[in-house]
């Protein structure tokens, strides 16, 4: 406690003062996925706080004003501790590979992280409530194993194409079903050859270039 106390200060006045003092560059880093989020997360399977962008303004009295660009950070698919809705999530020899190669485990509990391929629906409502100004893709390396990748692009209701999340209620009962055995009927994929060895010549790497 005495290391500490010279260094405890008032958050709201400390942020103010770098905020209005002399000019500086401040990054803020969140620590969970939108998600997870206690409010836009697929509840009840959240943490107890904001993990998008408005966590800014609640964890740290950071005026909205005050937020400037907006980053998304995105793996090249897409993983899950514990329970929880999952309609991507592959279950099976890919699941594995993707969650060995990468090295998926949770921080704090140590379990291997569920995998699957690439939500982008899930992508898209994660870029509504935060607004991003820019995505950074990682773990795209992964993939270049793989002979095919898929891209989840919209989900499937009645033979209706669905571009949005469903209800909570909904969310729970596909986790169930997924959980026990995957249908991959209710994704929409987008399939794409793979880019093996960092090939420049793959269409993948051209549309990222």
């Amino acid at each position: 406690a005495l290391l500490v106390k010279p260094v405890v200060r008032d958050g709201v006045y400390f942020m103010y003062e770098a905020l209005h003092g002399s000019p500086k560059k401040i990054l803020i880093e969140g620590a969970n996925a939108a998600l997870l989020d206690i409010d836009f997360g697929t509840y009840p399977f959240v943490t107890s706080s904001n993990c998008t962008v408005g966590g800014v303004c609640t964890g740290l009295g950071v005026p909205p004003q005050n937020i400037g660009e907006v980053y998304g950070v995105v793996k090249a698919y897409t993983t899950r501790v514990g329970i929880g809705a999952f309609p991507t999530e592959q279950i099976n020899e890919i699941g594995d590979l993707l969650q060995s190669r990468g090295h998926e485990w949770g921080v704090t509990t140590g379990r291997k992280r569920r995998c699957g391929w690439l939500d982008l629906v899930i992508l898209r409502h994660a870029h509504m409530i935060n607004g991003f100004t820019a995505l950074a893709l990682t773990k795209l390396d992964i993939l270049d194993v793989l002979d095919e990748i898929k891209i989840s692009v919209a989900y499937k209701k009645k033979k209706c194409e669905v571009l949005e999340p469903p209800g909570h209620r909904e969310i729970l009962r596909l986790a169930c079903c997924l959980s026990l055995s995957p249908n991959e009927s209710f994704i929409i994929y987008s399939e794409w050859n793979s880019f093996n060895n960092n090939d420049s010549s793959s269409p993948v790497v051209r549309a990222l270039t």
